[in-house]
This record gives structure tokens, C-alpha cells and sequence, in this order.
């Protein structure tokens, strides 16, 4: 048993911090690609023709089964074979990590939809009310009320994904806490210290989600 020393990993406090703006960075671009998409996929899974309907299905139980290291490891090394197109860590880790996110949000979405009133949306298509006025001005604002907290705690659970991304060397704070080790000989120390900053970063964001639940709970 060795005696913990922390000083010395706390030496590298720019670096963590340097890598805990990367993580929420990459958490937020994540967020940006995977809520749009996952609207998108919900739209085409509730209106779509049957083939679109169940092709839509099929991509969201594939994304939602698969793990996110090999994800990561397909956008940084496949992705441009096929497509031509180069992708650094970060593009690749934002696209996997969105992506998957997306089939998530789209479970989170289709819940919140089916939680409205299906009289209202009878209602109007009967009167010949478009699809997009139809999510836009009715379905989406009441469904919105059920879907916050739970986006909410997704955020946390994108979190915990970018720490994967460190499998291509994307400096997050996974990726911070092994160079550090490695430069202090001190993984203990390197990775309590990272471990807390992940469980303060995920706790707050589960707090709010609770709060923020409780609140339209009362306004319901």
C-alpha cells in the first residue's frame, strides 16, 4: 500500500480543467446533433409510410442496442473510408455520441407525444391540419412538459458516453486523467480526482433534472 499523494496531480489543475471544458463541449454538440435527429426519427416513425415506419424502428433499436466504444471507433475509422470525408477525434466523438443519443431521444419524444390527449390529434387531421402545424402548435408544446426532465437526465448520460471517446484521443477528461497518470506515476490519485469531477458534473445535472421534474409536477 502506497501513501495517496494528491498535490502532485493537482499540479495539472489547467489540464483538468482544459479537459472538463472538452467533455461538456463535446456533450453539448452531441446534444446538438442527436435532439434534431431524434425528432426527425420520431416524426418518421409516428407519420411516415409503413416501410419508412419500420425502417425507422430498426435504426432506433440498433443505436439504442449498440455500444458506444465500437460507435466511436466506426465514426473515427470507417467513416471517412466510406464517405472520403476526415474526421478528427472530436467530429467523431460528438457524431457517435449524438447519434446514439438520438435514438434515445427519440424513445423520450414518442413517449411524451403518446402522453398527449389522442383526441386533440384526431382532431386535427380531421379539420386537414399538416403535419409539421400539427407537432408544432399541438403535440410538441404538451409534450414538452413530459419531456424535459427526462432530456434532462440524458444530459447525464451523454456525460458518462464522452468518456469513452478517450479510446481515439480526444482530450477529454478520461483522456487527461491517463496522461496525467502517466506523467506522475500516480493513477490512483489521477483517477479519483477525475472520478470526482465526473460525479460532481452528473450529480448537479441529476439534481436539476429532479428539480425541474417537481416544478411541472406542481404547475401540472
Amino acid at each position: 500500500m502506497g501513501t495517496w499523494d494528491f498535490r502532485i496531480v493537482m499540479l495539472d489543475w489547467p489540464v483538468l480543467l482544459q479537459a472538463t471544458g472538452h467533455t461538456l463541449l463535446l456533450c453539448a454538440v452531441a446534444l446538438l446533433i442527436g435532439v434534431p435527429l431524434g425528432l426527425v426519427l420520431t416524426i418518421l416513425r409516428r407519420f411516415g409510410p409503413a416501410p419508412v415506419r419500420s425502417l425507422t424502428i430498426a435504426v432506433v433499436e440498433f443505436l439504442r442496442v449498440s455500444a458506444p466504444v465500437v460507435l466511436i471507433i466506426w465514426f473515427y475509422f470507417a467513416f471517412p473510408i466510406l464517405t472520403g470525408i476526415n474526421v478528427d477525434a472530436f467530429t467523431a466523438g460528438a457524431l457517435a455520441v449524438g447519434v446514439q443519443a438520438s435514438a434515445f431521444f427519440s424513445e423520450i419524444c414518442r413517449a411524451g407525444i403518446n402522453a398527449v390527449d389522442p383526441g386533440q390529434v384526431e382532431a386535427a387531421k380531421a379539420i386537414g391540419m399538416r403535419t409539421g402545424t400539427l407537432m408544432g402548435h399541438i403535440v410538441l408544446p404538451q409534450a414538452l412538459r413530459h419531456m424535459i426532465p427526462v432530456m434532462v437526465s440524458l444530459v447525464a448520460e451523454i456525460v458518462k458516453a464522452t468518456s469513452l471517446v478517450a479510446v481515439i484521443g480526444y482530450g477529454e477528461l478520461s483522456y487527461a486523467a491517463s496522461r496525467i497518470a502517466a506523467d506522475t506515476y500516480r493513477p490512483v490519485e489521477s483517477y479519483t480526482v477525475v472520478a470526482v469531477i465526473y460525479f460532481v458534473l452528473i450529480f448537479s445535472i441529476s439534481r436539476f433534472a429532479a428539480l425541474l421534474e417537481r416544478r411541472l409536477a406542481r404547475r401540472a
